[in-house]
């Protein structure tokens, strides 16, 4: 063991601590919120500086490089202290810390320049180095809440306990004064300090990282709770509005059946149509509620896409005619679909009304069934203004709505529910709109549904 070159050893100590120090730079700036990865990515790279000045020895004078060597090493574990106080978001005693870091650097010094042997500044580096360690050790313990806090306070415990074994050693077998010709104790825990102080490193790294994981599953688990109070809302909204409008209707169609007066039942079926729109969107809500909330239920039939498309053109056919908008549709073969028809209807409605809403008067509208490797497509295309939107999936944001359909009526629900109507299908829905351009949506179900 005495013939092993210390210098190999800290060689190899410096390589991989430089080494742990970048990834401790990159994770920093990946997660700059994360302010205690700043102050050990310092002592990373403090401890990297200490060791430089271990292996520049002869260099520069023996006094300097040992001195700041040492110096160096000490604020490294000082800075890991300080970090850690930062990770736990409690006090950070700067002052303390530079008190500790000038009271060893002064008696460093001291030691050294009154011609105190190698033995004795062995005896006070270590010792001192010790107790910071099982100080950061302490502050590990305090909150136990992360399972890595555990895995750090167990290597820094054994970097502790190595420091102090070789306190121990160099009282009990004290080395010549040449560092780099250390009896056989002294080589053994610089080997088993080099092994171990890169490893705390790796324990900061665990730390952060298990930490940005916790956080985010909170997020996501206060996310869930959210979506799932809004859908819970939606869906009171939308049965707490269709109790009252029952009555509303009632009374409306009575007044037309029987009111004398014209205007009296004009009146009237402007309340009913009102009343129609708001019991509309009650069941939008229900339906945007049912999709959000995961809770679609698909009962699949064996369906011939054209015969439905062609369904939903004639309920819509008396909103195409009012605009004189012509509508072609083109179905080269016969498509057939494992779907839920009444889920099926409701998709092609909503799109089909949106262009028969926003396609221009006089103009067409373009709908093209086909089947591929890829599934069963249904493209819808208006020659309208189309709708400015810097990011058109936006619109299939509940309530969204771009620019330009301004003065059109609508709740901003149907492109929602008939993209979850379309994934509860396990299909996709694509759409391409620009101010001008028109408006095509896209509609794209699995190849394992087509029949």
């Amino acid at each position: 063991m005495p013939t092993l070159d210390p210098r190999s050893v800290i060689f190899v100590l410096l390589v991989v601590t430089a080494g742990l120090a970048v990834q401790l730079v990159l994770t920093a700036l990946r997660r700059r919120g994360e302010r205690a990865l700043r102050v050990w990515t310092g002592s990373a790279f403090l401890g990297v500086a200490g060791i430089v000045m271990i292996v520049a020895r002869g260099t520069i004078p023996d006094w300097i490089s040992i001195w700041l060597a040492n110096t160096t090493i000490a604020a490294t574990y000082l800075s890991i202290w300080l970090g850690l106080r930062v990770f736990d978001g409690r006090p950070v005693p700067l002052r303390a810390a530079g008190a500790l870091l000038g009271a060893f650097a002064a008696l460093f010094g001291v030691m050294y320049l009154s011609g105190a042997g190698l033995p004795a500044r062995i005896l006070f580096i270590s010792l001192y180095m010790s107790a910071l360690c099982f100080t950061v050790v302490y502050e590990l313990a305090v909150d136990r809440t992360l399972p890595s806090r555990v895995f750090a306070a167990g290597l820094l415990g054994v970097q502790a306990t190595v420091f102090f074994l070789r306190a121990v050693a160099a009282f009990l077998f004290p080395p010549g004064d040449d560092f780099m010709k250390p009896n056989t104790a002294q080589i053994v825990f610089l080997v088993m300090q080099a092994t171990f102080a890169p490893l705390w490193i790796v324990s900061l790294l665990a730390m952060t990282g298990e930490r940005a994981q916790a956080r985010l599953a909170a997020s996501l688990a206060e996310l869930r709770h959210a979506s799932e109070a809004k859908s819970e809302f939606l869906r009171r909204l939308a049965h707490e509005v269709r109790t009252p409008l029952g009555a509303v209707t009632g009374f409306a169609e009575l007044i037309r059946e029987t009111a004398s007066d014209p205007t009296t039942r004009v009146q009237a079926g402007h309340v009913l149509t009102a009343a129609g729109h708001v019991v509309a969107l009650s069941d939008e809500l229900l339906d945007l509620a049912r999709i959000e909330a995961g809770k679609v239920a698909i009962d699949p039939r064996d369906v011939d896409l054209a015969a439905t498309v062609d369904e939903a053109l004639g309920m819509l056919r008396a909103s195409f005619d009012a605009r004189r908008m012509r509508v072609a549709l083109h179905t080269p073969a016969p498509v057939r679909l494992s779907a839920d028809p009444r889920h099926l209807r409701q998709i092609l409605l909503n799109v089909l009304g949106n262009a028969a809403k926003f396609g221009r008067d006089d103009g067409h509208v373009e709908v093209r069934l086909w089947a591929d490797a890829d599934g069963a497509h249904v493209s819808i295309a208006d020659d309208g203004p189309g709708i400015a939107a810097s990011d058109p999936d936006a619109l299939f944001e509940p309530f969204a709505r771009g620019e330009g359909t301004g003065g059109v009526e609508g709740s901003g629900l149907g492109l929602p529910i008939v993209k979850g109507l379309v994934e509860a299908h396990g299909g996709r829905v694509a759409i391409e709109t620009a101010s001008g351009k028109g408006t095509t949506i896209h509609l794209q179900f699995p190849a394992a549904r087509l029949r």
